[in-house]
């Protein structure tokens, strides 16, 4: 089994430093049979890093139909998915990232989005969800609920009885 230079990315830049270093080390003009077993399981663990993170597109790239793959090819993919990695600015956020951004704690977020008014991606492979929050769709959320704020309410007044008026005697 191969060992992996770096440890598992957990954030995009760390992912953009991972394949900077396999694009490296799958260059050799000369590959062996098993550099291109390696190079397979190199893809597919593109992909289901694409995948944890929330990038649909990168892990779309990262599909091996063939059972083995060329270094080369190997290569050429992980160079698309480089490229096709979102900007520093995180276009992705998790649920944390969205509480801190916005203020509130992590059960309001998902309070908002079991009821939907937040729209999410659920990137989770398992039973417990894992969301994923598109930074337009965030957008979009705070538009709708940063509408103008209700008219302060007037307070209530109660019409009391004819007969309670004279319980209170006067202090005269």
């Amino acid at each position: 089994m191969r060992t992996f230079s770096m440890k598992i990315p957990r954030t995009i830049a760390e992912f953009r430093r991972w394949l900077r270093a396999e694009i490296e080390e799958l260059d050799d003009p000369w590959p062996d049979m098993q550099q291109y077993c390696e190079a397979t399981d190199t893809i597919r663990q593109a992909r289901r890093i694409a995948v944890g993170l929330g990038l649909p597109e990168v892990a779309r790239i990262c599909q091996v139909t063939f059972p083995v793959l060329a270094p080369p090819s190997a290569q050429g993919m992980l160079t698309r998915c480089l490229v096709s990695l979102p900007e520093e600015k995180a276009d992705v956020l998790t649920v944390a990232e969205v509480a801190r951004f916005l203020g509130v704690n992590r059960g309001k977020v998902l309070g908002w989005i079991r009821s939907t008014e937040l729209t999410t991606v659920n990137v989770s492979q398992g039973h417990r969800p894992r969301y994923r929050v598109n930074r337009r769709d965030l957008e979009v959320f705070m538009k709708r609920r940063t509408k103008a704020p209700p008219e302060p309410r007037k307070p209530r007044t109660r019409k009391l009885p004819a007969g309670m008026i004279d319980f209170y005697p006067s202090a005269s």
